[in-house]
């Protein structure tokens, strides 16, 4: 090839090319082994003319036509690749001749300068470059290097937006500057198609994409060598770079493979770390260096200020720090939200930081676009979902606060196979959309707030918010009866362990029952009776919990929802006149243990009633509340009267 004649030869004779084939082959030859975008082509051989980007597409395969296939000595499958998402790239060997003139008529020395063949000395790709520092994942860190050394297949798990790609970067830096080990990095989020997983890889490590046996070329790359493989956002291409990375391993001995993905591979060998969200402050009331003890506090600050926010003082601990709760800790959320104190204040963004807020704060735009957002993030991982995961997934937005197996079952039994819903659960905590904590034995799964906002948003739309609610409700009323009966049986503490995360999703069900209006008559009347019931049962939670006065105006609310009812029945009434005298004033004749040990002995509504009153089976005495009857107790208008006498004893 004759640059300055423009001419291009095989075996001394010319081969015909047009201008802008010679000049598309002239500067894939000059970068040999790169890969050239489309838009770098166009820019380059068509400066200054518009044309489609389809002419590109066009020009190569008339080279491909005009070169023919490479012979036995040219050391690659093809003259020129088309890598997906990527570009092309000339894979051959290329020697190049500097011919000049010393003098008239009299040519220079002949100078050759061999090029790499991409396929035999092609450098592996290079490590990100972070652009800020890590925060709050020290012990992150040392947990990842220490698993790093003592196995060679290594996954980094969790949700979207948690942090895996930054602390895998820097887990590989320190793997790199303390060891011999070559690494590579290979980001498998650009793919769409799983059949260009081994191209992928190929690429990472300096091997044509499109060669034949790509697998076999990967392994003649690495044979022999130290090399860590930081492989990328793993999750939509599992299936098929499972079977690859166990051959991988298998038949190289030296190689270490570090993977992201928001599933874990399940293959042998692997040890899989999860990723949970940055600590966040537990307390209310905070000054700035007490909330900046929390990582996620610290993050928050450090990217407020660099977008512009003013300095943070003692007296923004306490918000800081309700911000980062808000956002459940999730480093990405951080970030977004963070963003916004750059034009926003501190005390407007505390106060309307709302789940659309929390789910759409866009960021950096140079950033991937499943990364501007949290829904966006979220909106990767659903994609991934099986019809039944993703019903589960929805139906799992009912739940507050932690729950347990046979709960999440319980809630989609009437929808899902149970075998189905088991599989389905399982499958969202391997994909890091549930939760899993391997410490909690009673209740060891939930959804991160962000998620659940999410996921109630997806419910919301299918029309089954109101199906499932009542179904969430119903679920409470039983634990809480099951509750009540377990008592006697079980001690104080033992108890409160196995029922005492309730409250949350208590809470819910109670406001939904009362807020639930229902198309007819009929199911508001259902709601309502669900929602008396549940206020019944759940008298001992709340005493446990020592949020009597918050359970005293809950029940109060649902007596005035149960009174709107025509055709009310006298026992729904009844089990509500536990709260009667539980308006304040009130005193306390007795000590909160004799009041827990009155309802622990509690066998039915009834003596539950009495125990939450302060009196005993047969007894007149008030021990815990006024003896004050509250408003409507004597009025003609109210239809409770009848119902305050206790029911003859069997």
């Amino acid at each position: 090839m004759r640059e300055t004649q423009r001419r291009l030869e095989r075996a001394g004779e010319a081969v015909r090319l047009g201008f802008r084939s010679f000049e598309l082959l002239l500067h894939l030859v000059k970068h040999a082994g790169e890969v050239l975008s489309k838009d770098e082509l166009l820019s380059t051989v068509w400066a200054g003319v518009v044309v489609e980007e389809a002419s590109v597409r066009v020009q190569m395969s008339m080279l491909r036509k005009v070169l023919g296939q490479p012979g036995a000595g040219d050391e690659c499958v093809e003259w020129i690749s088309n890598i997906p998402l990527k570009g092309y790239r000339f894979n051959g060997k290329v020697l190049c001749e500097h011919l000049g003139t010393a003098g008239y008529g009299a040519p220079s020395p002949l100078v050759t300068a061999p090029l790499a063949s991409p396929s035999v000395t092609a450098p592996f790709t290079k490590l990100p470059t972070r652009l800020t520092r890590l925060i709050g994942r020290e012990l992150d860190l040392e947990r990842l290097l220490a698993a790093m050394d003592t196995s060679r297949m290594v996954t980094l798990a969790g949700p979207g937006g948690i942090g895996k790609t930054r602390l895998a970067i820097r887990a590989a830096e320190f793997h790199q500057a303390h060891t011999t080990t070559q690494t590579a990095f290979v980001d498998l989020s650009p793919l769409i198609c799983e059949d260009h997983v081994a191209g992928a890889v190929a690429q990472a490590v300096g091997v044509p994409s499109d060669a034949p046996a790509t697998t076999q070329a990967i392994q003649q790359r690495l044979a022999g060598r130290d090399v860590l493989l930081l492989i990328d956002n793993c999750e939509h291409v599992v299936d098929a770079l499972a079977p690859l990375i166990a051959r991988l391993l298998s038949t190289l001995p030296r190689l270490r493979i570090l993977a992201t993905s928001r599933e874990a591979f399940r293959m042998e060998g692997e040890r899989v770390l999860r990723l949970a969200a940055l600590a966040v402050p537990e307390m209310e009331q905070l000054t700035l260096a007490k909330a900046m003890r929390s990582p996620a506090v610290e993050l928050l600050v450090e990217r407020a200020l660099a977008a512009g926010a003013r300095q943070f003082g003692d007296s923004d601990g306490a918000l800081l720090a309700r911000i980062a709760r808000q956002v459940d800790g999730i480093p990405l959320a951080i970030e977004l939200v963070a963003a916004r104190l750059g034009v926003q204040s501190i005390n407007d963004l505390a106060s309307r930081l709302n789940d659309h807020m929390r789910l759409y704060s866009a960021g950096n735009a140079a950033v991937l676009a499943r990364h501007r957002t949290l829904a966006a993030a979220l909106d990767w991982s659903i994609a991934l979902l099986n019809p039944q995961e993703l019903r589960l997934f929805r139906f799992l937005s009912v739940f507050r606060g932690r729950f347990d197996l046979n709960s999440a079952l319980s809630l989609a039994e009437e929808d899902m196979d149970t075998e189905a819903a088991f599989d389905a659960l399982i499958s969202l905590a391997n994909k890091s959309l549930v939760a899993f904590d391997n410490t909690d034995a009673v209740a060891p799964y939930r959804l991160l707030g962000t998620t659940r906002s999410y996921a109630a948003n997806l419910l919301s739309r299918t029309g089954e918010s109101l199906v499932l609610g009542r179904r969430h409700a119903e679920l409470m009323r039983d634990l809480m009866n099951e509750a009540t009966a377990q008592q006697r049986k079980l001690d104080v503490d033992t108890w409160t362990e196995r029922y005492a995360h309730h409250l949350d999703d208590v809470r819910a069900a109670l406001d939904a029952c009362l807020a639930q209006q229902g198309s007819a008559e009929k199911d508001a009347k259902i709601d309502a009776e669900i929602g008396a019931a549940l206020a019944v049962a759940s008298a001992p939670l709340w005493v446990q919990s020592s949020q009597i006065e918050e359970y005293r105006d809950r029940v109060l609310a649902t007596i005035a929802r149960v009174e709107q009812l025509l055709d009310t029945d006298g026992k729904t009434v009844s089990g509500l006149r536990l709260a009667l005298a539980a308006r304040p004033p009130f005193r306390i004749n007795g000590s909160a243990d004799e009041m827990v040990l009155r309802i622990r002995r509690a066998d039915d509504p009834w003596s539950l009633a009495d125990a939450l009153r302060g009196t005993e089976p047969g007894s007149e005495r008030f021990g815990i509340f006024s003896e004050a009857k509250p408003p409507g107790l004597n009025s003609p208008r109210s239809r409770l009267g009848s119902t305050l006498s206790r029911p003859p004893q069997k």
